[in-house]
């Protein structure tokens, strides 16, 4: 699981973002600050059994981050 935390933060600093606060219960609450400024909550499958969970954070984030720039 640690592998695939590296890979998600790896993921959401390539699209702007600074991880500034991971809380895990069954899933992880993932606290985003992009470099605009605009703060992002992102929940991430604790487990995640499938590797495509990485691309549905990612298209998430991104819709999140265009919500909130437009």
């Amino acid at each position: 699981m640690k592998k695939a935390l590296r890979e998600y933060q790896r993921m959401v600093e390539r699209m702007g973002c600074t991880i500034e606060s991971i809380e895990q219960n069954k899933h992880y609450r993932v606290n985003l600050r992009h470099e605009s400024g605009t703060v992002v909550v992102q929940t991430v499958a604790a487990t995640p059994s499938d590797p495509a969970w990485i691309n549905q954070s990612r298209r998430e984030l991104a819709r999140k981050l265009n919500e909130n720039h437009q």
